[in-house]
């Protein structure tokens, strides 16, 4: 009964900022924006590069043109909003501010993402002499669909005519709402190949991320951070890594940390694979150990894997790199096994407990375990027999036949 009354209230609330909007934007020829967050000013990307820009030395029209001459050597397009637009769509610094026709659609926007934060709806005025709008052209898939249009200020910034906010709760009952009542959703929204995770992101989401949530602010806490961090993601690997958190997450809650997610964002597709090709050497040992016994080996420089590439895999939190002394197994049992991509190999110790075993100069970090199992690792040819060799006062009379 609890839940259909927070339901209720919740849609009460939906229906009176949407009338709230139709209210102040009667009687006036609108267009709107989203913004998850309210910013201190509505500006285009190219502003932001030059957050303390000002005074007459600051020309953001005649930036614009020197990018736009630039991108002209890389396309047969001559309309120079069609260059605009490809350059926005492919997250370029231009001089555009993005808008909609549809105050629905600039509703989504205000909730999608900053979960932690109050959003809000600016209703500008189609016409003004501090500002042009420019329709966005439809050979742009997801501006038609967004039924976007563009609006490019000499100041590289506007000041919004009206705004209304939209509470930090009301942020996922309003995407719901959209959702069921107006199909406007991540899939609609972001319906191209940029917009890959968030459609398997949203698919998750309606088979169990909302009823395992339900009840659960940390759990909604989560889906809601993941959303906020995945949204920018273009690379089809980092987009499939992404999707792969998000299924391990619904069949498993809490296999992944906040942590993981909030680093998984400032990955970059290079570090990606670095990750994955160090994973390649790594050996089941309760949990996931890679052995990197010597970092000048032609086994491991051969993949990349080296003094640096280990040294940045710890800046980035993946990994603890120990190039001195290294890392070994305390209290042991005589007799154990481990294993390589699934073959096994036993280990036979030289006392009847507490021994010891070297493992190299490196150990995962708890987000480098959460991550490894998904990275997409494959064994190392040759390293399987390596590791034999490493470890061959271990082994028992046949595995050293």
């Amino acid at each position: 009964m609890n839940n259909q009354s927070n339901s209720q209230s919740n849609l009460n609330r939906i229906l009176e900022k949407i009338n709230e909007i139709v209210e102040k934007s009667a009687g006036g020829d609108y267009i709107y924006r989203g913004e998850a967050e309210c910013f201190e000013k509505i500006s285009s990307s190219l502003y932001r590069e030059y957050p303390h820009a000002e005074g007459e030395r600051f020309n953001i029209e005649r930036d614009q043109e020197a990018i736009l001459n630039e991108a002209k050597e890389y396309t047969n397009e001559t309309d120079l909003i069609k260059i605009l637009a490809e350059l926005q769509h492919f997250s370029g610094k231009t001089n555009l501010i993005d808008f909609t026709e549809d105050y629905l659609i600039a509703l989504f926007f205000a909730s999608d993402g900053s979960h932690e934060k109050p959003g809000r709806v600016i209703l500008q005025k189609r016409e003004s002499e501090n500002y042009k709008v420019e329709k966005a052209p439809k050979t742009i898939k997801r501006a038609e669909a967004q039924k976007s249009v563009f609006v490019q200020s000499p100041d590289g910034f506007i000041e919004p005519d009206i705004e209304v906010d939209i509470p930090i709760d009301l942020k996922f009952p309003m995407l719901e709402y959209l959702r069921k009542y107006h199909r406007i959703s991540a899939e609609t929204i972001y319906n191209d190949l940029h917009g890959f995770i968030r459609r398997s992101a949203s698919t998750e989401f309606l088979k169990g991320l909302t009823c395992q949530a339900k009840g659960d602010e940390a759990r909604i806490d989560w889906v809601a951070n993941l959303f906020d961090k995945c949204r920018i993601v273009s690379d089809d690997e980092m987009q499939s890594l992404w999707a792969r958190v998000l299924a391990g997450e619904a069949n498993t809650p809490g296999t992944y940390s906040k942590r993981t997610v909030n680093l998984l964002s400032d990955f970059d597709k290079n570090d990606a694979d670095l990750f994955t090709r160090l994973c390649g050497f790594g050996w089941v040992i309760g949990n996931v150990v890679p052995l990197v016994f010597d970092i000048q080996a032609d086994i491991y420089n051969r993949n990349g894997i080296n003094f640096d590439t280990l040294s940045h895999l710890e800046t980035i939190g993946l990994i603890q790199f120990e190039s001195l002394t290294g890392f070994r197994l305390l209290k042991l049992p005589k007799r154990f096994a481990v294993s390589y991509y699934g073959k096994p190999l036993s280990l036979e110790m030289a006392e009847d407990a507490n021994n010891e075993l070297k493992t190299g100069k490196v150990l995962l970090t708890k987000i480098g375990q959460e991550l490894a199992p998904i990275c997409g690792s494959k064994p190392v040819e040759g390293f399987y027999e390596y590791v034999k060799e490493q470890w061959k006062e271990y082994l028992p009379t046949a595995e050293k036949d």
